[in-house]
């Protein structure tokens, strides 16, 4: 087997595998997810996949791929009660939902899958949000861990693709930037309040 084809492998199963501690950690409370990030994650991952075969993909789609399972997991979890304690949505949280199934509608319009992928990653960006906003206010909420290993695996995905164009390497390149700010703003934030 190639190398690139093990990397994706490899960098799929680290991924799935960060889910244990994560849910491990929703469970029993410690970590409590963004509901509406973790739902349009999971909705925007099975257009990205989609979009990304309809390119030509490489092995970096089975990261897209395994982005899309856990999300789907966390967001069951999330909408059963052991997500982000507020389930009241911020003006962020409308606004960014709003946003995000705008940039759904726009992707829906275009045939183009270099398009869908980029109008997906403005919904991402919004997406995000929510997450982000939390992890600031509270650190606590996030698994450092859990997205410090996706991150991870997002780099060996990225490195495990054989086709280098925007199509195969924008998702898994803003998937790995934005698990790093995650888990940047989880760990920088714990390390704050203990100063």
């Amino acid at each position: 087997m190639e190398w690139h084809a093990v990397l994706g492998i490899v960098a799929s199963l680290i991924w799935i595998g960060s889910a244990v501690p994560y849910i491990l950690s929703i469970v029993r409370g410690k970590t409590r997810p963004s509901a509406v990030s973790q739902f349009l994650w999971t909705i925007l991952g099975v257009i990205d996949v989609a979009a990304q075969y309809s390119a030509g993909a490489s092995w970096s789609i089975l990261i897209v791929a395994a982005v899309t399972f856990n999300t789907g997991i966390f967001t069951v979890l999330a909408l059963a009660g052991y997500g982000y304690k507020n389930n009241k949505l911020s003006w962020a949280d409308w606004i960014c939902l709003i946003l995000a199934i705008g940039a759904l509608v726009a992707w829906y319009m275009t045939s183009n899958p270099v398009v869908a992928l980029l109008f997906s990653l403005v919904a991402n960006s919004f997406a995000a949000v929510p997450t982000f906003i939390k992890t600031y206010k509270d650190p606590e909420s996030e698994l450092a861990l859990g997205w410090a290993l996706v991150t991870l695996a997002g780099i060996m995905g990225v490195v495990s693709n054989t086709i280098w164009t925007p199509a195969n390497l924008i998702m898994p390149v803003y998937i790995t930037v934005e698990c790093a700010i995650i888990a940047a703003l989880a760990y920088i934030g714990r390390w704050a309040k203990n100063i």
